[in-house]
């Protein structure tokens, strides 16, 4: 008689799990506007700002020059009043636009970090029945991250 053992297994797959991580860039432009002599962002806003402020005030105590101005011609019966008036604007507002563009003597500086994935794989022991041998389950994980400064 023939008592040989049959043995049966079972087939699972390996698990396989992936986590990304996105890349940070970061610049540093601070070195780029020492070199052309340029004011930081913030600093060229307030400025900016100020200008704004104080050409809106100079324009209104203009209007109310021209105002008063006019006020007095009706007095005084001064003949093509409006004329004069637009032509002193035009000569105030007449005033030569000169724009320099200048190249940067360095670059910015960027750091980019970059990181590997996340990779982790469970692979799975056959489950075989009518057998003493015993596979253990192996698991991999794989994590680090890469510093580059350009």
């Amino acid at each position: 008689m023939n008592t040989s053992k049959v043995s049966s297994s079972s087939y699972r797959p390996a698990e396989l799990y992936i986590h990304l991580k996105a890349a940070e860039i970061e610049m540093d432009w601070r070195k780029v506007w020492d070199s052309m002599g340029l004011e930081n962002p913030m600093s060229f806003m307030r400025s900016r700002n100020a200008a704004i402020r104080q050409e809106a005030v100079e324009a209104i105590g203009q209007k109310v020059r021209d105002g008063d101005r006019i006020a007095q011609s009706v007095k005084n019966k001064e003949q093509n009043v409006f004329g004069n008036i637009a032509l002193e604007k035009h000569l105030r507002e007449r005033t030569p636009v000169t724009q320099l563009v200048a190249m940067p003597s360095t670059g910015p500086n960027i750091e980019i970090t970059t990181y590997r994935p996340d990779i982790q794989i469970i692979a799975h022991s056959p489950a075989l029945s009518g057998s003493k041998t015993k596979l253990s389950t192996m698991t991999t994980v794989q994590s680090s991250f890469v510093n580059t400064k350009v």
